[in-house]
């Protein structure tokens, strides 16, 4: 469908649809729904449309990147108090017949004695929590391209904090108290894990997302997870030639992390996935791309992040930056007390059902001296 959309819209039927936009929106339906398409146009990995009024040019977010275009239908509809001119978005006009929810739904216009006038930026209609119900719910259905669900623009709150609305309850992201005041955008990744869908957060990939999402991810390594992962990129670098071997490298409060990676070549950046063990461990996976992630590739490389002596409420975390089968480690652990036997010994064997790396260490530790 995608593709015969894109075959029979050009540059002079989108000129048409923005000039039926403008006079809809100046003259009103008279009681009859307007229907257009829209290109959506990719930046940082956010999908949006753009609607041009009284000279200016306004973004409007939260349609999937991968989305080539998408289809609204403009109506006279009463929110509130006011007669308002609303553009509801689907992915095709088959949804639109067919009575499926929308995507989203934007206010554009507003009558005013009689008269329309277009809003000086248009209103989103799906803010806050039902926004964050609706397109999530759509995101785990794979309406929206793999469970991506792209949120914002949304404000930092004083305290740094970023408020999206969710089935259930809301989220807050922390984090970017620097940044407080600012508008934000991300991108949450869902994906069924364990007979349940399991949250991955990916920052967004620009100058400042990165710091952000850099400052985020410290504060998700040195806080319980309670079950929620996070997806991350981290940058390559090369020593000397391309063939003297790649190190992954990231500054997480003041600490640089590096791995190095043999001989093998990779593109600038790479994702990785942390995950959470028993409240007492992060593993961080690495893979050459996303998309390696989603197809299930075995990652090329793993490490231990982060390790928490005591789950005790609000006990803190602290680095742990070892391989998977580093039993020397562990030894260190257990002689300082950090951790007792038995308490070890269970979370590795949690662990070893997903890493197999941990064999080795469980048979050191615990199988040869039993």
């Amino acid at each position: 469908m995608r593709v015969m959309v894109q075959d029979r819209i050009n540059l002079g039927t989108m000129r048409a649809y923005a000039n039926g936009m403008r006079n809809a929106l100046s003259h009103g339906l008279n009681g009859k729904p307007y229907g257009r398409w829209w290109k959506v146009y990719q930046k940082a990995g956010q999908g949006s449309v753009i609607h041009q009024a009284n000279g200016k040019r306004r973004q409007i977010y939260g349609f999937n990147s991968s989305m080539g275009y998408v289809y609204s239908l403009l109506r006279e509809k009463k929110v509130g108090k006011d007669v308002c001119l609303v553009a509801y978005f689907y992915e095709n006009p088959e949804q639109a017949e067919a009575g499926k929810d929308p995507l989203k739904k934007v206010i554009f216009s507003k009558k005013e004695n009689s008269r329309w006038k277009d809003l000086e930026r248009p209103e989103d209609c799906c803010q806050g929590k039902r926004k964050g119900a609706e397109q999530f719910g759509r995101a785990c259905l794979g309406q929206l391209g793999a469970g991506d669900f792209d949120f914002g623009p949304g404000k930092i709150l004083p305290q740094g904090s970023v408020r999206i609305g969710f089935p259930g309850e809301p989220i807050y992201v922390s984090g970017f108290k620097k940044y407080a005041g600012r508008m934000v955008w991300g991108r949450i990744v869902a994906r069924l894990k364990d007979g349940g869908w399991k949250i991955v957060w990916v920052a967004v990939p620009d100058r400042w997302g990165r710091v952000c999402g850099t400052l985020d991810y410290g504060n998700y390594l040195f806080s319980t997870a309670n079950g929620k992962e996070r997806a991350i990129t981290w940058l390559v670098t090369y020593i000397r030639t391309r063939a003297s071997g790649a190190y992954l490298q990231k500054r997480i409060r003041g600490v640089r992390l590096s791995i190095y990676v043999s001989d093998r070549i990779l593109p600038k950046e790479v994702f990785s996935v942390t995950e959470e063990f028993g409240q007492r461990f992060k593993i961080v996976s690495f893979w050459e791309s996303e998309n390696d992630w989603r197809e299930g590739v075995p990652p090329f490389a793993k490490r231990y992040i982060t390790f928490r002596p005591t789950i005790v409420p609000n006990a803190p975390w602290q680095f742990f930056w070892e391989r998977l089968d580093n039993h020397t480690a562990f030894r260190q652990l257990l002689r300082e007390g950090m951790i007792a036997r038995q308490e070890l010994e269970d979370v590795l064997n949690g662990i070893s059902g997903k890493h197999s790396e941990v064999f080795p260490v469980i048979d050191k530790l615990f199988v040869s001296s039993s």
